[in-house]
């Protein structure tokens, strides 16, 4: 007999398992153009600021100071990466050096031109020294950023939210949020996989089943069993993927929120401001 009942629960939609005749012929790729060219060069500046980048946080992480200032600031000068994410690392990582070595007034000056940049950025604690930390949160409460514009938050947060893997609360320095729902995911797909391919191993496609024995009930409840725990690790899955979107939702809404009650309570006499600096 066959076990007609057995279904293997993938991670994926279906596999296709034997050739099927008179498939077209992929097309030959067209050639490149300029703006395919233009964004590859993009992409290769984007990457070589980010090899700077980390190039600099090593050298300051092995205790060679000064050449990780003149890494950092070499990026942060760069006029292309200009109120980036890139800028904005580089610069709290000017700041923590300088505070590092007792610099304030320095540090300060870095810190001060990330916060007028994003005044909502916080640093996160797994990355940086608790009492640079304190030092940036400060230095944000000294400072008036009433009169900052800060435009409200979108009401959706984009395509990120609903990305797996916890990418959401890694971009937004939710980093323990975002390991929990990334470790989660991984072990629950590998399971869900390592079983699936358990139980495609023992299907007999002919048959249409999985063939057993019926005096046979310890292989049976095997079977079931399998069963059972592919089907929990496929649901755990796309459950612990739903629980990180609706964090991510509920998170938004929340920051969201705060910023509108912040952008409302400005005092209608306040101007508009922008405050530059260079170094």
């Amino acid at each position: 007999m066959t076990l007609r009942s057995a279904r293997t629960w993938l991670l994926i939609g279906t596999i296709g398992l034997t050739p099927r005749p008179g498939l077209a012929q992929p097309s030959p790729e067209p050639p490149e153009t300029d703006a395919s060219t233009e964004a590859v060069t993009q992409d290769q500046s984007q990457q070589q600021r980010e090899t700077q980048l980390s190039l600099g946080v090593q050298a300051y992480q092995r205790g060679n100071r000064e050449q990780a200032l003149a890494i950092l600031s070499a990026l942060a000068a760069e006029p292309g990466v200009k109120g980036t994410p890139l800028q904005l690392e580089a610069m709290i990582y000017l700041g923590e050096i300088h505070y590092i070595q007792g610099d304030e007034q320095n540090a300060r000056s870095f810190f001060e031109m990330v916060i007028l940049t994003n005044p909502r950025h916080v640093l996160d604690p797994f990355r940086h020294p608790p009492d640079v930390a304190a030092f940036f949160n400060q230095v944000k409460l000294t400072m008036d950023l009433s009169a900052v514009e800060v435009p409200p938050l979108s009401i959706r947060p984009g395509l990120q939210a609903w990305a797996p893997m916890g990418v959401y609360h890694f971009r937004h320095e939710r980093s323990a949020r975002g390991w929990v729902y990334a470790s989660g995911q991984v072990a629950l797909g590998a399971t869900s996989v390592v079983l699936a391919s358990l139980l495609l191993g023992k299907h007999d496609w002919d048959q249409g089943g999985i063939p057993y024995n019926e005096d046979d009930d310890t292989y049976l409840q095997q079977l079931e069993r399998l069963q059972r725990l592919n089907l929990i690790s496929f649901l755990g899955f796309y459950g612990m993927w739903g629980a990180s979107v609706i964090d991510a939702h509920r998170h938004w809404q929340i920051v969201r929120t705060d910023s509108l009650q912040s952008h409302h309570n400005r005092s209608p006499l306040q101007l508009q401001v922008q405050l530059t600096r260079s170094w």
